[in-house]
């Protein structure tokens, strides 16, 4: 669960950087 939600994490922050 832990690695899902760095994953999510990563993802939310791409998506504002884009």
């Amino acid at each position: 669960l832990r690695a899902g939600n760095e994953h999510r994490q990563a993802d939310e922050l791409e998506a504002m950087m884009q």
